[in-house]
């Protein structure tokens, strides 16, 4: 059973048409922390505003992990995102990706257990 929660409330999705739903209604809202998990111990986090998305791939639990790399952008300036407990994270534009492209990345790891190819990600180390 794969399990979304997004800020805090946990969903054990059926398949992919709930999962999209779930998005669809996570699309319209400014800030989000959404985690996938239930392919073995890895786990998917999605961190979005109004328009982008800071996403971070676990292997398992305690790993570094890898987080997203935007190749096409240049400009350094900071980013912020919401957690579900208030706190506000920030990190450089160029460490974000499209706001859908984020959230497909979700439906990628739902189907896979694996990082979206089309995402740049580099291992955190």
């Amino acid at each position: 059973m794969i399990k979304l929660t997004v800020n805090n409330k946990v969903y054990n999705l059926s398949g992919e048409d709930e999962l999209r739903q779930l998005l669809d209604i996570s699309f319209c809202h400014d800030f989000r922390e959404i985690w996938m998990e239930g392919h073995g111990d890895s786990s998917l986090c999605v961190l979005t505003n109004k328009t982008r998305a800071f996403l971070m791939y676990l292997r398992y639990k305690g790993d570094c992990g890898f987080s997203s790399r935007n190749l096409n952008e240049t400009n350094e300036e900071c980013v912020d995102f919401k957690l579900s407990n208030g706190q506000t994270d920030s990190y450089p534009a160029n460490r974000t990706v499209d706001k859908i492209q984020g959230l497909e990345s979700l439906v990628v790891y739902f189907n896979t257990g694996e990082r979206n190819i089309n995402v740049d990600w580099e291992y955190d180390g």
